[in-house]
């Protein structure tokens, strides 16, 4: 029986209402937005040391001001480095594991660079006083004139300026 243009017209404008049903469905499963990210309010590494008192005058050299320290058993435990708006934390492995069990064999090993740009790589040097100098200072192609020195914790810590004078 041959179709007529009637049946066949009834039966394109139900697929096409099924086709829009099919969409509508599927639109609302699909997010209208995509979401919202959260917004990272810091960013705090955290340097793991066996003692930190010997790292102390480093950062007080360099204009970091201690703050927040933390002490078991008379020993510094956890401390702040605090300077224009950056912090750098340390805390000793001891504490770590008393804080986060079983973490101690994750840090285990592991080794620590800190890269900071500064504006005065001269005044900087000058601070450093007879920190270990790891990498002498150099110029790079990506347009860095840095030093590399290892401070009292044995953590690798890297000073740029960036750009001409």
């Amino acid at each position: 029986m041959p179709w007529s243009r009637t049946m066949k017209t009834v039966l394109m404008a139900s697929v096409s209402l099924l086709s829009l049903v099919s969409l509508a469905s599927m639109a609302a499963t699909i997010p209208s937005a995509p979401p919202q990210e959260a917004r990272l309010e810091r960013l705090t590494p955290i340097l793991v040391v066996d003692s930190i008192e010997e790292v102390v005058p480093f950062w007080e050299a360099l204009g970091f001001r201690a703050t927040n320290p933390n002490r078991v058993d008379g020993k510094l435990a956890f401390i702040e480095f605090v300077k224009e708006g950056y912090n750098i934390h340390y805390q000793t492995l001891s504490r770590i594991e008393r804080d986060i069990p079983g973490a101690t064999e994750m840090l285990t090993g592991n080794t620590t660079l800190l890269y900071l740009a500064v504006d005065d790589l001269d005044a900087v040097i000058a601070a450093l006083g007879d920190a270990e100098v790891v990498i002498p200072r150099r110029n790079t192609r990506w347009g860095a004139d840095e030093i590399y020195v290892k401070e009292p914790g044995g953590n690798l810590i890297g000073f740029a300026k960036f750009g001409s004078d």
